[in-house]
């Protein structure tokens, strides 16, 4: 048996016909009963689609799920926009606090990251002071009272602000953690 809606002025009806007939003569009368399940979510989805309920909703003028399991979408929309607004304000704040000139400058110190760190080898040494700024790409650094030519790609930018206890230095052809340093004085 067919279920077939009535056409009247309702747009509604109109376009639940319209899918019925349309679903009816591509599933064809042969394999009907193969494709009944796939014809019934169809339905279903076409009629939350469509009408913004399920048919015996409709029907009996009630809510069929239980109002925890319902879900307002444009609540949801609200709530994950809000959340990425206000990370993206937090995100803003964090670059305006730090916003430091990272390019090099001369005057300004700078850590040199080594090319192939082993695994006791530190991954920055210095600070370093910048004595020269090459149009290259290039800067000519002080490394214990040698001028040194290096990339900028190579150089970290040293900001004193934010200098913390697991920086490493070198004093002296000397490398100092702070880290070793501070685990030696506990015990």
């Amino acid at each position: 048996m067919v279920m077939s809606l009535p056409k009247t002025n309702n747009s509604l009806v109109e376009q639940i016909d319209g899918f019925h007939n349309h679903s009816i003569q591509a599933t064809g009368i042969s394999n009907w009963s193969h494709r009944l399940p796939a014809i019934s979510s169809a339905f279903k989805t076409s009629y939350y689609r469509v009408l913004g309920c399920s048919p015996a909703e409709l029907a009996f003028r009630c809510n069929m799920l239980h109002p925890s399991l319902k879900y307002n979408t444009n609540e949801l929309l609200e709530t994950a926009t809000g959340r990425q607004k206000k990370r993206q304000r937090r995100w803003q704040k964090k670059i305006s606090q730090e916003s430091t000139s990272t390019t090099p400058s001369l005057g300004m110190k700078a850590f040199i990251k080594h090319i192939n760190p082993s695994k006791t080898q530190p991954r920055f040494s210095g600070p370093y002071k910048i004595l020269q700024v090459n149009a290259n790409v290039t800067c000519v650094l002080d490394v214990h009272s040698i001028h040194e030519t290096i990339n900028i790609r190579r150089l970290k930018p040293f900001l004193e602000k934010h200098v913390g206890r697991g920086e490493c230095r070198i004093t002296n052809n000397r490398i100092i953690d702070e880290r070793v340093q501070c685990r030696s004085m506990r015990l």
